[in-house]
């Protein structure tokens, strides 16, 4: 008995670590966070007495949902993964096609029914979440630009959910719309890693059709300007001059990132760029919290 154990573990350890590597816990996370951030800011200085339970549910569906579509994203991306990136779980065989599939449905079935403790029109929402992440991996994602929005818009749901929840959605409009400029340039340096595999299946990548060093710009000025955007927040009168202070060191670094990149633009450096972006967006976000009037 132990030597079938023995036998199986290495394979049940890659296998574990193939769904790990599929729903990239760190990207699948900052849903959640986002939605704590948005609910804290909607509800801030207001007597809402919103559950505990209520919030922590929502943001743990956000982050379900970002999980499945990347794994059934994964699941369609099978043939260009072989091109761009064979060390993927799929492509490499350590995750079969059908065990992808299984996950993918139940963490976007997870996420759905969570949201059905907390409001009918989250439900719905939560449902549109999934159509347009399957509608995304199964043809928009082919065309110019429209993949790019499409997933920015789907990132910077959670802070509208965190409206919705609250009644209080103008508050959040910037931070909307700083994640959505972020995730928009990010996109664009991701795609720019995969000219080859997109050029083969068909998939219409800026970089692809203007080329990699002006979609490189394109896409770190377009994070750049997410991260100045977020000062909107205190112009706005929303916080004070102490997220100003905090917000200061996110868009250095992300000045940081963009001149490392533009040096040498590389697929090592695209890499490590976007690696560090994920830190960019993690500071962002927080700092929407502080200096609350």
């Amino acid at each position: 008995m132990s030597r079938v154990r023995q036998a199986d573990s290495p394979v049940n350890r890659a296998l574990v670590h193939g769904f790990i590597t599929l729903v990239r816990p760190a990207p699948s996370l900052m849903p959640a966070v986002g939605t704590l951030v948005a609910v804290h800011i909607g509800a801030y200085g207001r007597d809402l007495n919103l559950p505990v339970l209520s919030t922590c549910t929502l943001a743990i569906s956000n982050a379900l949902l970002a999980a499945g579509s990347m794994v059934i994203n994964d699941w369609f991306d099978v043939e260009t993964d072989q091109v761009n990136k064979p060390h993927r779980p799929i492509p490499s065989g350590r995750v079969r096609r059908g065990q992808a599939l299984v996950l993918a449905v139940g963490l976007l079935a997870s996420g759905l029914v969570g949201t059905f403790y907390i409001s009918n029109r989250l439900t719905w929402y939560a449902g549109l979440v999934i159509v347009l992440s399957i509608a995304y991996s199964i043809y928009i994602k082919k065309l110019l630009f429209a993949g790019n929005i499409l997933v920015a818009a789907l990132a910077s749901y959670p802070f509208v959910a965190g409206g919705i929840l609250t009644q209080n959605l103008n508050v959040l409009i910037i931070p909307s719309a700083a994640t959505f400029l972020f995730i928009f340039g990010r996109e664009i340096l991701k795609a720019a890693q995969d000219t080859e595999g997109d050029a083969r299946y068909g998939v219409i990548s800026v970089a692809g059709t203007f080329g990699t060093n002006r979609a490189v710009y394109l896409g770190l000025f377009l994070m750049t300007a997410s991260t100045t955007l977020g000062i909107g927040q205190y112009l706005r009168g929303i916080n004070s001059e102490s997220f100003v202070v905090v917000v200061i060191p996110g868009i250095l670094l992300q000045l940081g990132l963009s001149c490392y990149l533009v040096r040498r633009i590389s697929r090592e450096r695209l890499k490590k760029t976007l690696s560090y972006s994920v830190l960019v967006m993690l500071w962002g976000t927080l700092s929407f919290t502080v200096g609350l009037r």
